[in-house]
């Protein structure tokens, strides 16, 4: 809303799991990824940027990347609580 009719456009990007030295750098962290995480997809560094480029010559407001996390955000919205359960899984 601060930017209306400034010209400026923003693009939020959401990404699933990347394949950088997170993990390594952060002990214990990909243990209490949700199993559902382990059904989505790993991006590499070089894979955001692409679809981060993409963004850059066709602005979208919301971007999802890899698709399937497009996906179980969609199944959230619908269902909500089932998709709460399936988090928790672990």
């Amino acid at each position: 809303q601060d930017l209306d009719g400034t010209g400026i456009t923003t693009s939020e990007v959401t990404f699933g799991e990347v394949t950088s030295g997170y993990f390594d750098a952060n002990p214990g962290t990909a243990a209490r990824l949700p199993t559902l995480a382990k059904v989505i997809p790993k991006m590499t560094p070089e894979e955001c940027a692409a679809v981060l480029l993409r963004v850059i010559d066709r602005p979208k407001s919301f971007v999802f990347a890899p698709f399937l996390l497009r996906v179980s955000q969609i199944f959230a919205d619908l269902f909500p609580s089932i998709m709460a359960w399936l988090v928790r899984m672990t």
